[in-house]
């Protein structure tokens, strides 16, 4: 699965736009690798 099919998943399953779904993504991943 790469980061494009990832965040059209969640994407579809949070009801979000793709852009929404990415700004989350990357403020999870970003706070995960911070810790």
């Amino acid at each position: 699965m790469t980061k494009a099919d990832f965040i059209s998943l969640v994407a579809q399953t949070a009801g979000l736009t793709k852009k929404d779904a990415t700004t989350a993504t990357d403020a999870v991943i970003s706070t995960i690798t911070d810790v």
